[in-house]
């Protein structure tokens, strides 16, 4: 059973258009199993994936890679466009956290 740091996990849902099942199993196989990835579901029939992973290991650019390897189109409608891009900041904001060093309230910062 692999453990993962909350504070590093990213829950996403991708949009897809024309997902077939081939795609989806071959996708599935290669990811399930991969280092950094806590959850993975494929809906087909909603034309979904759903997936919780570690940015320490994967990142979104990473993931949307391997779908087109896999030959899995994204949805490119406007509002899937805005949710990559605003996933992609929620990314960016859990790695600023991780790296952030907390400091005491007495002290002012160096």
């Amino acid at each position: 059973m692999k453990t993962f740091d909350q504070a590093s996990i990213v829950k996403a849902t991708i949009c897809t258009h024309s997902m077939k099942m081939e795609q989806a199993k071959s996708f599935f196989q290669t990811w399930q199993e991969a280092d950094g990835i806590q959850f993975l579901r494929i809906l087909v029939k909603k034309q979904k994936i759903q997936i919780h992973y570690d940015v320490k290991w994967v990142d979104l650019n990473t993931l949307l890679e391997a779908m087109r390897a896999s030959q899995i189109m994204l949805n490119n409608g406007w509002i899937n466009r805005w949710r990559l891009n605003t996933l992609r900041q929620v990314e960016q904001n859990v790695r600023d956290n991780i790296r952030h060093v907390p400091h005491c309230c007495g002290k002012p910062p160096k």
